[in-house]
């Protein structure tokens, strides 16, 4: 779990190193952390290797996160979830 804390600090850093605002940081620190989460339940026991990637335009923030995990659709309302 350490490496979720890592992780989401320095993704955050480096939105407010490019002035993205309070509001959006706070939100993707959140997101960052629900999303690794769920990597780890989906995927536990085993070794997941996962890449961040963190677009940044004059209207928005996009993070893509890309592992080696199982595959699901977050944004699936009907999926199991475990906890």
């Amino acid at each position: 779990k350490d490496s979720i804390v890592e992780i989401r600090d320095q993704i955050s850093a480096y939105l407010k190193s490019k002035s993205v605002c309070d509001k959006t940081v706070k939100q993707a620190e959140l997101m960052i952390e629900e999303v690794i989460t769920r990597i780890i339940d989906e995927n536990e026991g085993k070794e997941i290797l996962a890449e961040f990637s963190v677009l940044i335009d004059e209207k928005k923030v996009r993070i893509i996160i890309k592992d080696t995990g199982k595959i699901f659709d977050i944004t699936d309302s009907d999926a199991e979830m475990i906890s």
